[in-house]
C-alpha cells in the first residue's frame, strides 16, 4: 500500500469529520466515523500487518478527534486508547470476515456494520472500566453506559449509510492505493 497516499485520504477524512461535524450531525450528537469506513476498506484489501498498522493509526486519530469531559479541576481531556483499541479489534473482526463477503460494495458495507458494532462496543466498554470509582480516578460526568450504547447504535446506523457512497468514491480510487496482491504483475482488484 502507498502510505502517503493512505494519509492524504486520511487527512482528508479526519478534515471533513472534524470540520464539517455541524453539517453531519444529526439529533443527540450522532456522527458518522469516516475514518472507520476508511480503515475497512484497507483491511479488506490489504495484508495483515498493513491493515493492523492502518486501523491503529485510524484508532488513534479518532481518539484525538474525540475530547472526554473531566470532572473537577480535570477540564476536557484526551484519552488515547479506548478507539485504538476498538479499531484494532475491528480491523481483527475484519480480517475475518474479507473471506466471507466479496470485494464489493455491499460487501464492504456489510464489514463496516460488523467492524462498528466491534469498535462501539470496545469503546464503550473501556470507557465505562476508566469511569468506576477507583481510587485515584475521576469520574466522568454524565457517563451512562445504557444511553453510550443506544447513541452509538444511531452512530453505527449511520456510518453505515455513509458508507455507500464513500466505499465507491474510494473504490474509484482504488488503484492510487496500490493494494499488494497474491497475483502477480496486479496493483489492485476490480470492485464488482
Amino acid at each position: 500500500m502507498r502510505w502517503v497516499f493512505f494519509l492524504i485520504v486520511t487527512y482528508l477524512l479526519v478534515s471533513i469529520q472534524s470540520g464539517m461535524s455541524g453539517l453531519l450531525v444529526v439529533g443527540d450528537q450522532v456522527l458518522p466515523n469516516l475514518l472507520l469506513i476508511l480503515g475497512v476498506f484497507v483491511s479488506v484489501y490489504a495484508p495483515q500487518t498493513t491493515t493492523l498498522w492502518a486501523m491503529l493509526i485510524l484508532g488513534v486519530l479518532s481518539d484525538l478527534l474525540v475530547p472526554i469531559r473531566g470532572a473537577g479541576p480535570v477540564g476536557d481531556f484526551v484519552l488515547v486508547g479506548p478507539y485504538a483499541a476498538g479499531f484494532m479489534v475491528g480491523g481483527w473482526a475484519a480480517l475475518q470476515l474479507r473471506g466471507i463477503f466479496r470485494r464489493s460494495i455491499p460487501g464492504i458495507v456489510m464489514t463496516v456494520l460488523v467492524v462498528c458494532f466491534f469498535v462501539e462496543l470496545m469503546v464503550v466498554a473501556a470507557m465505562t472500566i476508566r469511569g468506576l470509582p477507583w481510587p485515584i480516578a475521576e469520574p466522568l460526568i454524565g457517563w451512562s453506559a445504557a444511553d453510550e450504547l443506544v447513541r452509538r447504535f444511531w452512530c453505527l446506523l449511520y456510518t453505515t449509510g455513509m458508507s455507500i457512497p464513500l466505499v465507491y468514491l474510494l473504490g474509484g480510487m482504488l488503484r492510487l492505493f496500490h493494494f499488494e496482491t497474491s497475483r502477480p504483475g496486479q496493483t489492485g482488484y476490480v470492485m464488482r
